[in-house]
């Protein structure tokens, strides 16, 4: 059976940094038309960074989306899916999001290099997933939460961020 839609028009399209949103009018294999709304977006980048036996964290910071101040782990917006690019990526995420030296992040490694579609109903974003050890860093200093690697689940408890949920469960794998 062939499940493919037909577009029959563009809608409306707007542009923005991150993200293009589409509405586009389609014929489904029943006959049926439908107004379709869809976002194409820069794919994500989760870090999972590491010291001794903690999982490092930024300090908990405001979300416009949720209105409120959450825990997250380092992340952001990625174009070079390459794993190259994913690696420096993941470098300098770490590094500003941390307040470290970008050569205290060494030994990133790929969790998730194909990436895992975020919404695939709406959107085209991927969301790739990585871990980073640091070294040669205190801390204490700075805006640095600490979490013990042994006690994960509950971290995962305590995240908002679905993403970042998901990023800390698929780093727990690997252990």
């Amino acid at each position: 059976m062939d499940n493919t839609w037909t577009k029959l028009r563009d809608i409306a399209e707007i542009n923005a940094k991150w993200l293009t949103l589409f509405c586009e009018e389609y014929r489904k294999p029943s006959g049926d038309t439908c107004v379709y709304w869809r976002v194409e977006r820069a794919d994500s980048l989760i870090v999972v960074p590491l010291f001794n036996n903690d999982v490092l964290l930024p300090a908990p910071d405001y979300r416009p989306g949720i209105e409120k101040t959450t825990l997250d782990l380092p992340g952001g917006r990625v174009t070079d899916v390459s794993t190259t690019g994913l690696a420096e990526a993941a470098t300098q995420l770490v590094s500003r999001e941390l307040g470290v030296p970008v050569d205290a992040v060494s030994d990133v490694k790929l969790v998730d290099g194909s990436g895992t579609y975020v919404n695939s109903s709406l959107s085209n974003q991927r969301l790739y997933v990585a871990q980073a050890r640091l070294r040669d860093i205190d801390p204490s200093r700075g805006a640095i939460l600490q979490h013990p690697i042994q006690d994960l689940d509950h971290l995962v408890a305590q995240l908002e961020c679905l993403q970042c949920a998901y990023a800390l469960t698929r780093f727990q794998r690997t252990l």
